[in-house]
This record gives structure tokens, sequence and C-alpha cells, in this order.
């Protein structure tokens, strides 16, 4: 298990790179991925898609049967290329920010795919090699 609450300083700015994707999704990422249990995600609308636009989200904990069990406000800062996110510092080592690869993954809704049975292996194979690369955040910015 990876420790976000070790790592994150409270309204600094983070850039999601390398095995960590490329920016946080904005649907319900599975829990217990991204090396830790409770998983994050982008709720409350998508990435700004004006250069230099800066929008705040909430950053929503996986757990259990809740998609959004705890909630952390969240800037987000189109860097015309990439994104940098001002995150909070989680309040337990089981709370971690996750990446993933880029938007097409958005296209792929995680829940929708239960329902089919026979194809969920081969889809969900695809999915965790396409788009749930979670790792550390790798780049710290700072204003």
């Amino acid at each position: 298990m990876l420790c976000d609450a070790d790592n994150i300083t409270d309204n600094q700015w983070y850039r999601f790179t390398g095995e960590a994707g490329i920016m946080m999704a904005t649907y319900c990422i599975p829990q217990s991925t991204c090396n830790t249990e409770m998983t994050s995600w982008i709720n409350g609308g998508d990435h700004p898609s004006t250069a230099f636009e800066t929008v705040t989200r909430s950053a929503c904990m996986h757990w259990g049967s809740s998609c959004c069990y705890i909630t952390y406000s969240v800037d987000i800062r189109n860097c015309s290329g990439f994104y940098v996110y001002k995150l909070q510092k989680p309040t337990s080592c089981s709370q971690r920010y996750c990446g993933v690869k880029g938007k097409f993954c958005h296209q792929i809704p995680y829940f929708t795919l239960l329902w089919n049975f026979a194809a969920l292996r081969i889809f969900l194979s695809y999915i965790f090699l396409q788009c749930f690369h979670h790792g550390n955040i790798d780049i710290i910015l700072s204003r």
C-alpha cells in the first residue's frame, strides 16, 4: 500500500506523469486499485477545456458501496497540454489520489460493464491495461 497522506502537502500543485497516468478520472475508480483501499476520482464536472482555465471540483474517495464516501476540494488547471491539481492532504493512508492515462478512459464506465458477465473478463482486462495505470504523483509544482 502506498500512502498519499505522507506525500501530499495541502494546497500544493501536483501533476500526474509516468505510471501515474496523465490526469484524474471523472468516473468512479474501482475500490482497492491504485495501490490503496480508498480510490479517488473527480466529481462535479469535467476538466477545464480552455488553456490556463482553473476549475474547482470535488475529489471523491470510493469506499464500500459509496463512490463518494469522503470528498476533498480540488482545483484543476489546464496548462495547455497537461493538467495540474491543487490537492488536499488525505486524512488517512488508506486514501489515495489516482490517475488514468487520458480522457479516452471516460468512454468506458466501469460499473456499466458489470451487467455483462461474459464480456466482463475481456473488457476488464482491457480497461486495466489501457486506463488504470495508477502510481505515484511524480511532479510537485508550486505557484
